[in-house]
């Protein structure tokens, strides 16, 4: 039976999830992380049974998700969409999956506390953070992963705090914030002088792990700043349409799109910084999806991509974002999502999209689902995760090609064997579809932590949402605005600084959550008699299974 008091703990779950998404871009108040999830934790202490606590945990990361992604909806509403009535739908379809994730972790807590007693003082803690963070890098890894909006991204401004991600990666920092908000709460809300005290003393000790990255995250970018200014570097040419996403694909407006990103492609706004001229070859870099395969294929017939080569120094090159649109087979259209490098001679290297965007790219279990993509295209072709595509200009430089969504996981997932030879991260992209919402300022964000993870500058190009270049410290040399219309010359330090993380991915962490884990099992007691622990329990329970 449902009381008062589940009514309103459920309440307190959800607004707590909402709290938290406003950490995240493009609100940022980071502080706020701590007391959302310090509530969750909280809340879930007071669960008795995996039900109670599933749906803690399920409404808590409804808020969360509902408050951080609402904006994915946006994509239904663009002018002609024949989806625009599942709106609501969407706003919370995706949500309500996600939270599967944070009920899980909640569910299996609420289970373990009340059935075993814990180690020590701070084991509720250990554990529910642990879990929590363990179903978070779940959801960044199962059915294809969704790694967006970790709890660790409340930080994505705090540029110093970030510098953590080139040691240990994004999850690794997810859980110290976890385990920092819920020792926090722990200290808040327990009233026993004694063990206020034992609180306090942690709390203060992990707080001032946040003071140690701070000081060393202030120091690497320092040293980062000075190597930068004696590292060779190329002029890259942004190119920002900014093409309202209502208007891209109308047949009687293309030939509009395509003279115009030509003649931005061929001279930066009179302010634009480092004009090509005298500072040798440039990279034009044109957004995802710039034009189809058909439009770039007359460019090169008709002449205008040598008109618009010999408009730009010597040596230099085109990074396209084209649309491929090729014969499968069996006659029908196959599509592909592409990053084309193209030069003078007409040369050029391709890479295709390979982390498929669902619902947007393809539709999971197509066969039986009945439905188009959200982009009005179907039958994308994947590409290979580990390609690099190599560009010549002076040297020869490898880049490593990140189309729209795939910047949004941690490189550990992209084949560190190919991707150690590259020089720049390359993300094309085109948010045009979230309009002006936190969507654009989350996924600049990620693409940010990229290049620290990496050790790597980074090129974001977006037809509409936010063009950048990003140094190897997370900072932004350039910024171009939500539906700026611009094209902008930037110098970029061809500089990799050491990051631990690009050799080991997020082993780290996984030590960490392993040794976290065989702790509590090897301590938590089926009662206060009994020598049975946790670790022998699941064992036999697993046997008997």
């Amino acid at each position: 039976m449902t009381t008062r008091n589940d009514v309103l703990r459920g309440a307190a779950a959800l607004l707590s999830g909402v709290i938290g998404a406003f950490a995240l871009p493009f609100w940022s108040f980071w502080p706020l992380i701590f007391l959302s999830l310090g509530g969750f934790f909280y809340l879930s202490g007071k669960d008795r049974t995996f039900r109670q606590g599933f749906l803690t945990g399920w409404l808590f990361g409804l808020g969360y998700f509902v408050a951080g992604l609402y904006w994915i909806g946006n994509a239904l509403l663009v002018d002609g969409n024949p989806y625009a009535w599942a709106w609501p739908l969407a706003v919370l379809a995706l949500p309500s999956v996600l939270a599967v994730y944070t009920g899980l972790a909640a569910a299996l807590y609420a289970t373990v506390k009340n059935r075993f007693v814990l180690p020590g003082y701070f084991g509720d803690v250990f554990l529910w953070s642990g879990l929590l963070s363990f179903t978070e890098y779940l959801r960044g890894h199962l059915f294809t992963g969704f790694p967006w909006n970790l709890f660790g991204h409340a930080f994505s401004e705090q540029l110093e705090i970030l510098q953590v991600l080139s040691l240990a990666g994004p999850y690794f920092l997810s859980l110290y914030v976890i385990l920092t908000s819920a020792a926090l709460s722990k200290f808040l809300t327990d009233s026993a002088a004694q063990k206020k005290a034992q609180a306090l003393s942690f709390t203060v000790m992990l707080i001032a792990g946040f003071a140690g990255a701070y000081i060393w995250g202030s120091s690497r970018i320092a040293r980062i700043e000075t190597r930068e200014k004696s590292a060779p570097a190329l002029t890259i040419r942004l190119v920002q349409p900014s093409i309202a996403q209502s208007e891209k694909w109308r047949p009687e407006k293309i030939p509009n799109h395509y003279r115009k990103i030509m003649d931005m492609s061929a001279a930066p706004a009179p302010d634009g910084a480092g004009q090509a001229g005298g500072t040798g070859p440039v990279l034009v870099v044109w957004p995802e999806t710039a034009m189809t395969s058909a439009y770039f294929d007359y460019a090169r017939r008709n002449g205008d991509l040598e008109t618009l080569f010999k408009k730009l120094p010597e040596g230099s090159l085109l990074a396209a974002g084209l649309l491929m649109i090729e014969s499968a087979p069996d006659g029908s259209p196959q599509y592909a999502n592409s990053l084309v490098i193209a030069d003078s001679e007409k040369n050029f290297g391709r890479y295709d999209k390979a982390h498929l965007v669902p619902f947007g790219e393809y539709i999971p279990l197509g066969k039986w689902l009945p439905f188009d993509t959200i982009t009005g295209f179907s039958g994308f072709k994947r590409g290979r995760s580990d390609e690099n595509l190599k560009i010549r200009m002076q040297d020869t430089v490898q880049v490593h090609p990140l189309i729209c969504y795939e910047v949004i996981f941690p490189i550990s997932s992209k084949g560190l064997n190919n991707s150690q030879f590259a020089k720049i991260l390359l993300n094309v992209t085109n948010d045009a579809w979230y309009g002006h919402s936190p969507g654009p300022h989350q996924h600049l964000s990620q693409s940010r932590m990229r290049a620290i993870e990496q050790g790597l500058p980074l090129i974001r190009v977006a037809n509409n949402g936010i063009s950048a270049g990003v140094s190897t410290d997370g900072s932004l040399i350039v910024k171009l605005e939500y539906n700026m219309e611009k094209s902008f010359d930037l110098r970029l330090p061809l500089l990799k600084s050491f990051s631990f993380y690009f050799f080991i991915g997020d082993k780290i962490y996984l030590l960490i959550l392993f040794l976290l884990f065989l702790f509590i099992c090897t301590t938590t007691r089926s009662n206060p008699d009994s020598r049975d622990t946790l670790f022998l329990y699941l064992y036999f329970w697993l046997r008997h299974f």
